[in-house]
């Protein structure tokens, strides 16, 4: 996939709200609001130190909403050459477009397979 320096992982976690099997999901995180609405979370991570370049918090996440986080976190020429993403439906065609105009190559993980996506999922763990 070419150099780690030049690629940074995306993942969109939930939180909060109802889990699995119907269960009210019960974590720091879910108290973060006094309505119980679910929020969503957007975390860009760069590979080579493992930091957080960029988040963002929303009720109601769109490809839209995700292709402006990527502008926010790159504003000028500094866009990484790699973006490795899972298959959320959030990443729409207005996502796409917005990342292929800023010449990332989009490396999308297999389905069910967050291993692939390590340092993100790390981070969206010690989140929840």
């Amino acid at each position: 996939m070419g150099s780690v320096s030049n690629s940074i992982g995306i993942a969109v976690t939930r939180l909060g709200g109802v889990g699995r099997h119907g269960r009210q999901v019960h974590d720091p995180s879910s108290n973060a609001t006094a309505t119980f609405r679910v929020l969503y979370v957007f975390i860009i991570l760069s590979h080579n130190r493992r930091k957080i370049v960029h988040f963002n918090v929303t009720a109601n996440p769109c490809g839209q909403w995700a292709g402006q986080q990527i502008i926010e976190a790159f504003p000028w020429d500094e866009a990484p050459r790699f973006l490795l993403r899972d298959n959320d439906n959030i990443y729409g065609d207005d996502f796409t477009t917005r990342v292929e105009s800023m010449d990332i190559e989009e490396v999308n993980i297999a389905p069910r397979s967050p291993w692939q996506n390590p340092y993100c999922e790390r981070v969206i763990g010690s989140i929840r």
